[in-house]
């Protein structure tokens, strides 16, 4: 039995140890690029707990949150999964098959005074205060990074609403929100709207959640349709089941109070837009 070539077995070596620094490199360098680029866009303001790189070519990122959260205000997003396809760099382009966020929080906050608190990175307050009517022109080489969107998963959201203004604090909420949309544009630069045509304009999205408000009360809603950003198009529909009036008491206590014990609204909507010129039709009913 002849013994196996040396040189054999030297390629082997060379092609194994080949393979597993490159896998070793990705699992490094892949969540460190992710997490440095989040960082660049967001102005340093969002942290990252864990950056977790797997095959086949997929970023998991644990514990994303802003910066600037607060009890009253706050954005977390406890897992998101990264599927990217390819980059460009004299494009300035990241193509991501999907992007999953699962079980995202948005706590927004009414104080007594009437002052609404809601989490946003300075970088993209400022952005929206100092925003020119007609955005200066962008030199090639400081073109900023784009990242394409196939498809944008939301899955098991809440968007949280305290309000503290009327006699008896309200607390609703959105819950088990179930977002679908794509194609979508993410530009990363000092203005988040320079440039927002280029790339896919067309976007179709479809939400389902439930409507939570006081004592548990609560009914499904539905939404679905497409918008284009490149010409101001919307086309959408919704429809709410009966949600029972209840569901608002602190609204109605004060000088006067209203019991609506059973009635519950139920509402059909049609909304649309053509080049800036806005319609909707709704339809509300009382039942009980």
């Amino acid at each position: 039995m002849k013994r196996p070539v040396r040189w054999v077995r030297a390629l082997l070596l060379t092609v194994g140890v080949f393979v597993i620094g490159a896998y070793a490199a990705l699992t490094w360098l892949v969540p460190y690029g992710v997490t440095r680029l989040l960082a660049r866009a967001l102005g340093g303001e969002v942290t990252v707990g864990k950056a977790v790189f797997s095959l086949p070519m997929t970023t998991t990122l644990t514990d994303v949150r802003l910066a600037t959260n607060t009890p009253e205000a706050a954005f977390t997003i406890p897992r998101v999964v990264l599927k990217p396809r390819w980059f460009s760099y004299p494009l300035r382009t990241i193509w991501l098959d999907a992007v999953e966020l699962e079980r995202p929080l948005l706590r927004l906050t009414r104080t007594s005074s009437g002052t609404l608190l809601w989490p946003a990175p300075a970088q993209l307050t400022e952005a929206l205060l100092a925003r020119e009517a007609v955005p200066a022109p962008v030199a090639p080489e400081r073109l900023p990074w784009r990242v394409q969107i196939s498809s944008l998963h939301v899955i098991d959201g809440v968007v949280d609403f305290i309000d503290q203004q009327p006699a008896a604090p309200f607390h609703g909420a959105l819950d088990h929100v179930s977002l679908v949309i794509g194609p979508v544009s993410v530009p990363f630069g000092a203005d988040p709207f320079a440039g927002q045509a280029a790339g896919p304009t067309g976007v179709s999205f479809a939400i389902r959640s439930k409507i939570v408000g006081d004592a548990g009360h609560a009914a499904p809603a539905y939404c679905s349709g497409w918008i284009d950003l490149a010409v101001n198009d919307l086309q959408a529909s919704c429809r709410l089941e009966p949600l029972p009036l209840a569901a608002f008491d602190p609204y109605y206590q004060g000088t006067t109070q209203l019991r609506v014990y059973t009635t519950a609204l139920r509402s059909t909507s049609q909304w649309w837009a053509r080049s800036n010129e806005f319609n909707a039709r709704i339809q509300l009913e009382l039942v009980n």
